[in-house]
């Protein structure tokens, strides 16, 4: 093979790889493999911000102390809270910090949506303005009365709103009883009883306050030191080993609109790390959903959920609790998917630079293959600072693409100190580019970002990332949230293909379906989808199962529901099918429609 000679950016990468000695070797294979693979992607998007009546601006609110929390950053949610069949959005807005002395930024925004990518800002209207400083989101009908409600993170404690009648929002935290305390990250609902009633986990990245925030810079000795400024106005802030790890919460939910901590008695309480990223599906395909953590810099952690309640660890046991040698990588952002359609659940996890995007290929006993370079993403992207991300199929071809956004934690970007006096970091810039990676015929990815759109030639210091058909057209759109920055509403304008869509209703199970397993044929053709909360980064998605039909021939849909029932229902391309839960029987029941 012949490769094409490296351009700046590739020699900067090559730098950096080999400045780290437990990868150096895979990092000689990563420089080549960013070269983009051509001029033309069967992928395309194009930024409709601007008409589309979003206006939300990310505020980090911060003065020049560092504060950890301006590096967070924060994501977004899909949903419909009126019911009127149009995808709305929740967007956290950060907030401000001590010393901030800006424009009062407007803070987190809900946007009605029309369906057709056009979109109102509601905020006041609903009851959602806040100055509380909001991280993540995290949506779910979690009493069962047909309207979807709204977990929020924040730094003053986490927040849960009812939606009334489609109307407006009520804060009810405290009669719930899940304010949780900084710093939460992201949040997740799911049924891990089997009861019906939507339970609660809380991924949390520390203890933290505000007021005592180390405004750390190196060498340690003189941390809490006023330090110049970085680019931008923002310093740097500290690491994740600066501060201890925490663990993360459950919530069970009694069904009468409180919920009980079961963090402790779950065994969710014994294992601490710097969570971030969430994940949950039945990975040990035992009937019960398990959950995935991300974790900064502390092993990643695998919650199994086993027959008494109780959770236990088995990130280590099943291969993605760390990586090569027992490092443990600086994990951020993840989705769950079965992205090679062999019918079990897979992981991708994103890490910081100079650490690959890591894939694991799921066996279903709970255990998984590392994959993150036989399908090449292990060898992309490879520099940048990396965050929200999802498994999707972008181009209809039934092979799903993987979606990525990235941005740095230090403002100052380029090349840095790696101590305090020595030699320096060739580092990336603090804005940095989004990326598409096609998955092609025998599971490899390709990078063909720079052919898919404008957007991902440019630079943004990205973190969440939701995705939704906002227009309704059957391909899957996204919302990039960024430090500092407006929110990107990207249309997915690649050429159109069949496709069918779900819309799942429970009856005894949770009324929005999350945890059914949902596999659609064509012919040889086996797709599998799982209705879920959460992944990507601090953010939730359109719950709408959406599928590419590829092959001719008639699609078919085996929906099993998360408390055991199973129905088959046929497919019609170009068409959202409505599909109300069977009553739950111990044996499963199959339905023709």
């Amino acid at each position: 093979m012949q490769y094409p000679e490296l351009d700046v950016l590739s020699r900067r990468r090559l730098r950096l790889c080999i400045s780290a000695s437990l990868l150096a070797v895979s990092c000689l294979v990563s420089t080549w493999a960013q070269t983009p693979v051509g001029s033309q992607s069967p992928i395309r998007f194009t930024d409709i911000t601007k008409t589309s009546g979003l206006r939300s601006v990310h505020a980090s609110g911060g003065s020049g102390h560092g504060y950890y929390a301006e590096q967070m950053g924060a994501g977004a949610a899909w949903f419909d809270y009126d019911g009127d069949g149009n995808l709305d959005v929740f967007i956290a807005g950060g907030g401000t910090l001590p010393g901030y002395t800006g424009a009062a930024p407007a803070g987190s925004r809900l946007f009605r949506g029309n369906g057709k990518g056009a979109f109102t800002d509601v905020t006041r209207a609903v009851g959602l303005e806040s100055k509380q400083y909001a991280l993540g989101v995290a949506a779910a009908d979690y009493d069962n009365d047909g309207h979807t409600d709204l977990y929020v993170t924040t730094l003053q404690g986490n927040a849960l709103y009812h939606n009334e009648n489609g109307d407006h929002f009520v804060d009810m935290t405290a009669k719930a009883g899940v304010k949780v305390s900084a710093m939460s990250a992201g949040a997740a609902f799911f049924d891990y009883d089997g009861d019906g009633a939507l339970d609660l986990f809380v991924s949390r990245y520390m203890d933290y306050a505000v007021a005592t925030d180390k405004g750390c810079h190196y060498p340690s000795a003189q941390r809490n030191q006023p330090r110049p400024a970085a680019a931008g106005g923002m310093r740097e802030s500290c690491g994740p080993l600066d501060y201890p790890p925490t663990t993360n919460r459950l919530f069970h939910n009694r069904g009468d609109g409180t919920f009980a901590d079961v963090t402790e008695r779950s065994g969710i309480g014994r294992v601490k790390g710097h969570g971030l990223g969430i994940a949950v599906a039945d990975f040990n395909e035992d009937g019960r959903p398990d959950v995935f953590v991300a974790s900064d810099m502390f092993p990643n952690m695998l919650f199994l959920n086993g027959p008494d309640g109780q959770f236990k660890d088995g990130a280590l046991k099943a291969g993605i609790g760390v990586y090569a040698g027992g490092l443990a990588l600086s994990g951020m952002g993840t989705d769950v998917a079965d992205y090679d359609n062999d019918g079990h659940a897979d992981l991708v996890i994103t890490n910081f630079e100079n650490e690959p995007s890591t894939v694991y290929r799921g066996r279903g006993d709970g255990t998984f293959i590392d994959a993150s370079f036989s399908t090449g993403v292990g060898n992309l992207g490879r520099a940048f600072v990396k965050w929200g991300c999802r498994f999707l199929d972008l181009n209809g071809d039934g092979l799903k693409d993987l979606f990525v956004v990235d941005g740095h934690v230090d403002p100052r970007g380029g090349r840095r100190p790696m101590f305090p006096s020595g030699p320096t970091w060739p580092g990336m810039n603090f804005a940095q580019e989004a990326q598409v990676y096609l998955q092609q015929t025998g599971g490899r990815f390709v990078d063909v970002s720079a052919a898919s759109g404008p957007f991902f030639r440019e630079q943004h210091a990205a973190r969440g990332a939701a995705f939704a058909d906002v227009d309704n057209d059957g391909d899957w759109d996204a919302l990039v949230v960024s430090v500092n920055e407006p929110v990107v509403l990207l249309r997915n304008d690649s050429p159109s293909f069949p496709w069918a869509r779900l819309a799942l209703e429970g009856d005894r199970c949770n009324r929005e379906g999350i945890g059914a397993r949902i596999r659609v044929t064509t012919g040889a053709l086996i797709q599998t989808e799982y209705v879920r909360s959460a992944t990507s980064y601090l953010s939730d998605h359109d719950r709408r199962p959406l599928f590419a039909l590829p092959r001719p021939g008639v699609a078919t849909a085996e929906i099993r529901w998360p408390c055991g029932a199973v129905q088959v229902v046929q497919l019609t391309p170009g068409k959202t099918l409505s599909v109300k839960e069977t009553a739950c029987r111990l044996n499963t029941a199959k339905i023709l429609h």
